[in-house]
C-alpha cells in the first residue's frame, strides 16, 4: 500500500494518514523517494509528503541509493510549510542511514531563508 500513495492523486492525504498509523513495512528496491521527489504531488501536499517521507525512512535499515531524492523533496516542501519537526525528523532519520548531507540538510532548515 505505501507505494500505492503517489498513485491515488487527490486521495494522496489520507493514504498516508493510513500509512501513518499502519503498521511497520520495509521497502526494497522501491522508486517512491524518486517519485515522490519528481512528482507534483509534493508541492500540492507539502505536509502529507514530509511525512510519508518519515514514515518510510523510520521503517528503512538499509540506506537506499536515492537519499539525496529525499533532501530534494524536503528543500521542496520546506518552503511551502510542512511541518518542521517533521522535516527535522527526517535530517534525523538521513544521519542515521549515513547520508553524508543530513547536517547541512538541518541547518538549511533551521536557517529558514528557503530562497
Amino acid at each position: 500500500m505505501v507505494e500505492w500513495t503517489m498513485q491515488l492523486g487527490p486521495s494522496f492525504p489520507e493514504a498516508v494518514e493510513a500509512v501513518w498509523i499502519g503498521p511497520k513495512f520495509e521497502l526494497k528496491n522501491s522508486p517512491l523517494l524518486s517519485e515522490l521527489a519528481d512528482n507534483e504531488l509534493s508541492k500540492r501536499h507539502p505536509t502529507p509528503a514530509a511525512k510519508l517521507l518519515l514514515r518510510v525512512l523510520q521503517n528503512t535499515q538499509v540506506a537506499p541509493y536515492d537519499l539525496d531524492k529525499v533532501e530534494e523533496t524536503v528543500r521542496r516542501v520546506a518552503p511551502l510549510q510542512a511541518p518542521s519537526d517533521t522535516l527535522s525528523d527526517i535530517c534525523n532519520e538521513l544521519a542515521r542511514l549515513g547520508y553524508p548531507d543530513a547536517a547541512k540538510l538541518q541547518t538549511w532548515l533551521q536557517g529558514g531563508n528557503f530562497q
